[in-house]
């Protein structure tokens, strides 16, 4: 415990002086800039031997357009706000497309030359994604896009923006942080297109329906409506009578039920790669058949998500698939809701053990060979 609390402090600590210490405006040359103040040195050391006023002349003229440079260029970056809109849904590997809108808040000077970058926790800052403004006047919003793919499923953290300006010379390159509110976005894992299954979707069961509050079949009851449901099911009368939303109910039927299992355990030192297409595949697996009509479930050995349908209910499944993460083979079985129907997935030809279902199938699938 105290090991624990002395590296939160440590942490906590680090954080701290980081913002104290970091400084309020940073400054780089460019190519121009270099040659520029080279040229400067060059000139003033020349002045000061040989005692030319014309040098002494120049030196001041050049001496003044730094100087300008840098008054001007921290009158640019004053009093910008930055807005950001992202997509509902993320995945890795996908190209997103992110709004940045940019205020100038200033009451009467423009901002120009204006470059806005996403601070994305664990990117360089050479790569980090952005878009540029040419000019936005005081008082005004423009809005602009660009395109950034995760490479990787997961949790992301975007850590505010940098603004940063060439302007008026393009001597330096003067930039700082707006330290706004972190966002924290999950990134999706990219479904693929899963092998043909054996037991098609019409012969799992057949509709056998179970006296139970489910997705299909018989007309059960009236509830209220919970983020998720399937619009389709919105009882409109009584909405309109009670002024909320009232969903219908159904008596849930075996055969329009699945539960996806995804054995993410590593069983080998280089097995990353196959546990990651395996999660690719269920979410393939998952999408298709809800689309088909089933109440699809999610089975890992962390936890599992209850047979549910409309597009709710796959964010929620593909939320639980994008954090999810590679397990020890310690041998436990997955624990599913009573007589689930199962299609296990995973790179290991044994199937794992299934705890209150029925394993109708098993997927073994490997990560394609990359050529070297």
């Amino acid at each position: 415990m105290s090991t624990i609390s002395t590296a939160s402090w440590r942490e906590q600590l680090r954080k701290r002086l980081g913002v104290q210490l970091k400084p309020p405006r940073r400054l780089k040359f460019t190519r121009e800039g270099k040659y520029f103040t080279g040229m400067t040195l060059l000139i003033g050391f020349g002045a000061i031997n040989t005692g030319n006023n014309l040098l002494y002349l120049l030196l001041g003229m050049m001496l003044a357009l730094i100087i300008l440079s840098g008054v001007l260029s921290e009158t640019v970056l004053q009093k910008l706000q930055v807005r950001r809109k992202l997509p509902d849904r993320l995945f890795a590997g996908q190209p997103a497309l992110v709004e940045l809108t940019l205020t100038n808040n200033k009451p009467r000077a423009a901002s120009y030359s204006i470059q806005v970058l996403d601070r994305i926790e664990g990117v360089k800052s050479a790569d980090r994604p952005g878009v540029y403004y040419i000019r936005v006047d005081a008082g005004t919003s423009q809005s602009s896009q660009y395109r950034y793919a995760f490479a990787r499923r997961g949790r992301f953290l975007i850590e505010g923006v940098e603004i940063a300006t060439r302007f008026p010379f393009e001597l330096f390159l003067k930039s700082r942080d707006l330290d706004e509110r972190d966002v924290a976005v999950v990134v999706f894992p990219d479904p693929i297109d899963p092998p043909p299954l054996r037991t098609r979707a019409a012969e799992l069961t057949g509709d056998v329906s179970r006296q139970r509050v489910g997705h299909g079949g018989d007309f059960h009851g009236l509830r209220d409506h919970r983020e998720g449901d399937d619009a389709r099911n919105i009882h409109w009368k009584t909405t309109a009578r009670r002024g909320e939303v009232i969903t219908k109910e159904f008596e849930e039927e075996e055969a329009r039920s699945v539960t996806v299992c995804v054995d993410h355990r590593e069983r080998s030192e280089d097995g990353s790669d196959d546990v990651e297409h395996a999660i690719r595949v269920a979410a393939g697996l998952c999408r298709d058949f809800l689309a088909r009509g089933y109440a699809v479930g999610l089975g890992t050995l962390s936890g599992t998500v209850r047979p549910g349908t409309g597009p709710g209910h796959l964010d929620r499944i593909f939320h639980e698939l994008a954090v999810l993460e590679a397990a020890d083979d310690d041998g436990s079985p997955f624990v599913v809701q009573g007589g689930a129907n199962c299609v296990v997935v995973g790179p290991v030809a044994n199937a794992p053990a299934v705890a209150g279902g029925r394993v109708l199938e098993h997927l073994v699938v490997t990560a394609p060979e990359v050529d070297p």
